[in-house]
């Protein structure tokens, strides 16, 4: 690595100190990476140049780094396609290109990365499918292919990566059916297929990630009703589940996970939420932190159960068809942040007991049929800044 100084523009004068020994990060660094650069690191275990603002192709040289377990070229400016050979390096464990411009496709290959626990790409160029061969490097741990063009369907093989505990494909063109086979992704502690063209129903075998911590499928087509597989989750904390088109009443189970975060905007989901208030078990109302339930055709009141929710901080019911008034239990709300009602058919006069609701900033209650005025008591709401 002695030639690094000469190779590499470094106008900070990072690299004064540096030595052969030295595995301080390196920083600040700018300029394209010679060709033949690593024709010099044969026997390189790992190598990280990120946050840095190299540029251009990485060098097809770095094939010859037939040692590397780990490459982090993440946060930098380089661009093009990746070196074929890369593919090739057997042992390799971590490959994290994030947040660069490269392109290209995943190539069949990759099947031949054996000892792989990490693979970062999130925030390139990336197009194609995801091959198949992906499914043989059974020690993956983490994939992160958010913010790419990936597209095509979810290949079988996934199903084989019993030890994946993270899954992000967040916006990408990813379409088709989920099929069952996700299920077998036992580890999975995060599932993120958000912002894509995802369609059907969401599979049963969802049911089976009882390691799940957070799920997100928003912006996506999924239809129908959610399975009844997913009251098996048992350590969720958040689920968002926001525009698709699903379908159906509000899933009796919803409230039962003890979850902090429950995100259903943007739906069809329709009937009452009455039940599903009063049948939740105490446990849960001390967890659950943000409700979203905007832009559905939820019918009825708002139930007066929702006071029991002590620790809620959003709560979002706008756009939707309920009727009658505002319960007095709103007041119960000790630490509400936002309160929107907006766009429903409520009736009757704001309850003075929203003076409970001490921590409430933001207070929505437009278009809607309420009579009467703000009651004067609603100014012990000191944080309240939007009305």
């Amino acid at each position: 690595m002695a030639v690094f100084k000469a190779d590499i523009q470094d106008p900070n004068g990072k690299l004064v100190s540096w030595n052969e020994v030295d595995d301080s990060p390196l920083k600040s660094l700018s300029g394209s990476i010679p060709g033949d650069f690593f024709q010099q690191c044969g026997s390189l275990r790992s190598i990280s140049l990120a946050n840095n603002k190299f540029l251009g192709q990485i060098p097809d040289s770095l094939r010859l780094c037939s040692t590397l377990a780990a490459i982090n070229f993440s946060s930098n400016q380089f661009s093009g396609s990746l070196p074929s050979r890369i593919w090739s390096l057997k042992g390799l464990r971590l490959l994290d290109l994030s947040n660069n411009h490269l392109d290209g496709e995943i190539p069949k290959s990759i099947e031949g990365l054996n000892n792989l626990r990490a693979i970062n790409l999130q925030k390139n160029k990336f197009t194609g499918a995801v091959p198949d061969g992906i499914g043989s490097c059974l020690l993956l741990r983490s994939i992160a292919f958010s913010e790419n063009s990936f597209s095509g369907s979810l290949p079988n093989p996934l199903q084989n990566l019993a030890l994946c505990n993270g899954l992000n494909l967040h916006k990408n063109k990813f379409s088709g059916v989920v099929l069952e086979c996700l299920g077998q992704m036992r580890s999975l502690e995060t599932l993120d297929l958000s912002d894509n063209s995802f369609s059907g129903w969401v599979p049963t075998s969802i049911g089976n990630l009882q390691s799940l911590r957070v799920l997100n499928i928003s912006m996506n087509a999924f239809t129908g009703s959610l399975p009844e597989s997913m009251i098996n989750f048992q350590n969720l904390l958040t689920v968002d589940l926001s525009q698709n088109s699903l379908t159906g009443s509000l899933s009796s189970w919803i409230l039962k996970l003890g979850v902090q975060e429950i995100l259903l905007s943007g739906n069809r989901l329709s009937g009452s939420m009455d039940s599903v208030f009063s049948s939740s078990p105490v446990n849960s109302h001390q967890k659950l932190l943000v409700l979203d339930l905007s832009h559905n055709a939820l019918l009825g009141k708002v139930p007066s159960a929702i006071g029991d929710f002590s620790s809620l901080r959003v709560l979002n019911l706008s756009r939707n068809s309920l009727k009658g008034g505002i319960p007095a239990s709103i007041g119960d709300l000790k630490a509400l942040d936002i309160l929107d009602l907006s766009e429903n058919r409520l009736n009757g006069s704001i309850p003075l007991e929203i003076e409970g609701a001490i921590s409430l900033k933001e207070l929505r209650l437009e278009n809607n049929f309420l009579v009467g005025t703000i009651p004067t008591s609603i100014q012990k709401c000191s944080s309240l800044t939007s009305l």
